[in-house]
């Protein structure tokens, strides 16, 4: 969220050509959220390519890069090895986010507004920053390139942004037709929150976000496993230990043939050779609003935590 406010932020302060701000801002995105900066990094090489004013835009893209370095000096190995390597052999999945086909239903009462915005600014050859940042944002998601889930909050983002100078050139153009159309946007946007206000409830219980927070009771350099994607942010927020999750995180080391070997197996000895893998003390948590719910029943595993349809289990082997 903070990355997606510097980035329109920085869009701002390069239209109206404050120089350092718009370097900070930058370099602000890059040690914040690698993903939101691979956008502007993408837009900006782009714009410095169609754009006049070359030699303004190198001096800020060295000063960027230069004072970004820093921030990935740590991590370099991983980011030029262990990350740039998968993304060579496609093999990244897309992110655990809505997914392109909700989202086209989700976005169609504002998508032919972001259209006619486009249009008009391409008719106009006003190529600027967030028109090519939403082209970007769009060939990502559409074709599915790495992470492409992720980046629909970017694209939503810039959509809603065009959608809205789409609304003003109707409004401008047709008085009365705007009129109409913005009363029923707010109308049914009020229908919409109100309920979703009625029918909308915590995604997990009180008892087991206690559970999950009785697990700071733990070894402190415990493993935490989470068998669904479902419990991975409460785990991480309330347990206060490291959380193994499907696809997430920092300290999962399997992919999804290797996920789906651990969900699908009966074998209670092939499930403890596969949580080899990981250091221990681990735990594995199974809650009641998963769709898998693998209970393992040997020696190997002691059963910590057992309610009505939550589990926790201690790997012992």
């Amino acid at each position: 969220m903070i990355a997606l406010i510097l980035l329109l932020l920085s869009f701002y302060l390069l239209q109206k050509n404050k120089r350092i701000l718009f370097i900070i801002s930058c370099v602000s995105i890059a040690g914040i959220h690698r993903p939101t900066f691979l956008i502007f990094a993408l837009s900006y090489f782009i714009l410095f390519l169609i754009s006049k004013n070359k030699l303004k835009n190198i001096i800020n893209g060295v000063f960027i890069i230069v004072l970004s370095i820093p921030i990935y000096l740590d991590n370099f190995k991983e980011l030029l090895l262990d990350y740039v390597q998968p993304l060579i052999q496609a093999n990244i999945g897309a992110g655990t986010f809505v997914n392109f086909f909700q989202y086209q239903f989700l976005s169609l009462v504002y998508l032919p507004f972001a259209l006619i915005g486009f249009i008009h600014l391409i008719k106009r050859r006003k190529f600027n920053i967030l028109l090519i940042s939403s082209f970007i944002t769009s060939i990502i998601v559409y074709f599915q390139i790495i992470f492409f889930n992720r980046f629909i909050i970017h694209l939503d983002l810039f959509l809603i942004i065009f959608a809205g100078y789409g609304l003003l050139i109707v409004v401008q153009n047709k008085k009365l037709v705007g009129i109409l159309i913005t009363a029923l946007l707010l109308i049914s946007g009020l229908i919409i929150i109100i309920n979703q206000s009625i029918i909308s409830g915590p995604l997990i219980d009180e008892e087991e976000l206690k559970i999950i927070e009785s697990l700071q009771s733990v070894e402190e350099n415990s493993f935490i496993m989470a068998t669904s994607s479902y419990y991975s942010p409460w785990l991480l927020g309330y347990s206060k230990r490291r959380v193994i999750a499907p696809g997430l995180f920092d300290y999962n080391m399997w992919d999804v043939k290797k996920w789906n070997e651990f969900w699908n197996t009966t074998d209670t000895d092939r499930a403890v050779n596969i949580l080899h893998d990981y250091e221990k003390p681990l735990y594995v948590f199974i809650g009641k609003n998963q769709l898998f719910r693998p209970v393992y029943e040997s020696p190997c595993f002691e059963k910590i935590i057992n309610t009505r349809h939550t589990y926790v289990y201690k790997l012992k082997c």
